[in-house]
């Protein structure tokens, strides 16, 4: 499956280094079939305190979708453009490690652990317990009302 599902946490070392989940891993490789770059390109969510990681082919589908005339259109600030000047890649380890830079940790509030999220053809990076208040609060708008 080329898709990423589930969540999983991981300790962050001293060093910073956490490692990817392999279901995770599996994908990115799958993904990146052809290049020669091991892992993932990441980058700050401003819309809440997590990190959004995806594999290289997405931003190639991204790039093939663009207009090649985007550089004379004056048009609404892309939110794809804004992320992608604050993007970082992130190679493997040997281990299937990632050293997680500052910038992003702090962005996320991650310390001691992360949690990666699946959200299908991307995936976040999360401190352990936001990541828990923020699927409790999106599962409380998806629950049934109770009644009488």
């Amino acid at each position: 499956m080329k898709a990423f599902a589930g969540s999983f946490t991981f300790k962050v070392d001293k060093k910073g280094r956490v490692s990817v989940p392999a279901e995770f891993r599996v994908v990115l490789a799958a993904q990146a079939a052809g290049s020669d770059f091991t892992g993932f390109l990441a980058f700050p969510w401003f819309e809440y305190r997590a990190v959004r990681g995806c594999g290289v082919e997405l931003m190639e589908r991204i790039a093939q979708n663009r207009s090649p005339t985007a550089v004379f259109e004056n048009q609404p600030v892309d939110n794809a453009l804004v992320s992608v000047a604050d993007m970082m890649q992130l190679p493997f380890d040997s281990e299937g490690r990632i050293v997680l830079p500052r910038d992003l940790a702090e962005h996320a509030g991650i310390t001691e652990s992360a949690t990666f999220v699946g959200q299908v053809n991307f995936f976040e990076l999360w401190n352990p317990a936001a990541f828990k208040q923020h699927q409790a609060a999106r599962r409380a708008l998806r629950s049934p009302a109770t009644g009488s």
